[in-house]
């Protein structure tokens, strides 16, 4: 049921719980989940087969993201585009891309050893998809890495890890020497040096999603981020999941960042 967004939001969700069945059912689902406790494991349904999460809050969050809003929708000229996914988590944007795209190749990247295990069995019955568990960077090797035990883990140093590890590396420009239609950086503060890494081979890259992390504690990079993309001749969207209606006066902090931004970047062709 698809009601115009003139409609209140409180109004369009009545009407949809009382006569939309699949509507209701994915409330009733959404209410169920999160009742869960946080960094605790929990399975619910995917596009009709059965999906292991290992944080309801971030799982939720997610799934509205790439599912209800379909950030990561884009157009290919090929039936089987080759999308790179770093920072592929439980498998939930890799489940989207094969929604979309049922013959893409999909090479993913997590570097969460637990998070891994539970993104290959989301994944197991997926043809066409190849997943590593490493982090992208900038250079191939081993660094330490702060879990937080959700979609939060990352290579720069936090004061929010629960458990720090070694993780091996790889490097991102080593994946770029054939055309990709769609990559996704979600890489939690690495992604200004990746990119940087990957400056004179983004050619190869036609359409490109990366979440921009900013830190409290670090200078800001944007700026350099942005003179990659704009380098490689990358138009692009900006917008925020972190809102602060009065930076002036408070400025909302989670996860040690002040900033998180989406930026999907695009051709100037296309």
């Amino acid at each position: 049921m698809k009601l115009p967004l003139s409609i209140p939001f409180r109004l369009r969700h009545f009407f949809k719980k009382c006569y939309d069945s699949n509507y209701r059912h994915y409330h009733q689902e959404w209410q169920r989940i999160r009742k869960i406790p946080r960094y605790q494991h929990g399975e619910t349904e995917i596009e009709g087969a059965r999906f292991e999460f290992v944080d309801s809050i971030s799982f939720l969050a997610m799934r509205e993201s790439i599912f209800q809003n379909e950030i990561y929708q884009f157009k290919s000229k090929s039936e089987s585009p080759l999308i790179l996914d770093g920072g592929a988590n439980v498998g939930l944007s890799i489940r989207y891309f094969k929604k979309i795209y049922p013959k893409s190749r999909i090479i993913g990247f997590e570097p969460d050893p637990k998070i891994f295990k539970v993104l290959e069995r989301n994944c197991r019955e997926l043809e066409g998809v190849e997943l590593h568990a490493c982090a992208l960077w900038k250079e191939n090797g081993f660094l330490n890495f702060n879990s937080e035990g959700s979609d939060a883990g990352t290579l720069m140093d936090t004061d929010r890890a629960k458990t720090k590890i070694q993780v091996p590396t790889i490097r991102l420009r080593d994946y770029l020497q054939e055309s990709v239609d769609f990559l996704k950086l979600d890489i939690e503060g690495a992604e200004g040096e990746v990119l940087s890494d990957c400056a004179e081979r983004l050619n190869q890259v036609s359409n490109l999603f990366v979440e921009y992390h900013g830190f409290v504690d670090r200078d800001p990079d944007l700026s350099k981020l942005l003179g990659t993309l704009e380098s490689a001749s990358f138009r692009y969207h900006i917008d925020s999941d972190l809102i602060s209606p009065k930076p002036f006066m408070q400025r909302h902090v989670r996860a040690g960042m002040d900033s998180t931004l989406n930026i999907s970047a695009y051709r100037k062709t296309e």
